[in-house]
């Protein structure tokens, strides 16, 4: 029963936009959320169902839409079940508790059970993730001084002057000539 979206009108662009914006119908918004529930259902991750919304089957909402879209989709199956969200927390911790203390279990099962359980009740500690820079095959970066460098000023005015076009000069030089060719080079521009 997959209908084709009706036509759409052509979408208006508000200033600050760069695509035509279109408000989506209920019926659009009824079809984007339980094609995010199908997905959702499937195993998708958040990342794939934001890349599946982009295309034009499906409208191509925005991040932010299809994440209001996601948000929804999560609501209504908590709904459907009829059940307080504390309640499938303990029935999921009940199960993790039993296959903590299955005697069959492998040690692996257990740990990975003892590991779900504290994912669950939320009492890991934050994962930090630490990027740190090192050098040829790990050692630490070697750091070294950067000398200052020398500013010959006569060098420098002599190669001002080669390129302006101004003749070279033996001793010291003129500042101002330089100054004034360079305001009439950018009046010349």
């Amino acid at each position: 029963m997959n209908t084709p979206p009706p036509a759409q009108k052509p979408g208006i662009i508000r200033r600050g936009q760069k695509k035509p914006y279109h408000k989506a119908t209920q019926q659009e918004v009824e079809r984007r959320v339980n094609a995010a529930d199908a997905m959702i259902s499937k195993g998708l991750t958040p990342t794939e169902i934001h890349r599946m919304f982009a295309r034009p089957e499906l409208g191509g909402v925005s991040w932010r839409m299809a994440e209001i879209y996601i948000a929804r989709a999560r609501k209504r199956s908590l709904d459907a079940i009829n059940r307080p969200r504390q309640e499938l927390i303990a029935d999921e911790y009940k199960t993790l508790q039993e296959a903590k203390h299955d005697k069959s279990a492998t040690p692996g099962d257990r740990v990975r059970a003892s590991v779900a359980i504290t994912d669950l009740l939320g009492l890991a500690a934050p994962k930090m993730v630490r990027n740190e820079l090192s050098g040829p095959g790990g050692a630490p970066l070697q750091i070294q001084p950067v000398p200052k460098p020398e500013i010959n000023w006569k060098e420098l005015e002599q190669v001002q002057r080669e390129m302006l076009g101004l003749p070279p000069k033996n001793g010291e030089g003129d500042v101002k000539e330089i100054e004034q060719a360079i305001n009439i080079e950018s009046t010349n521009q």
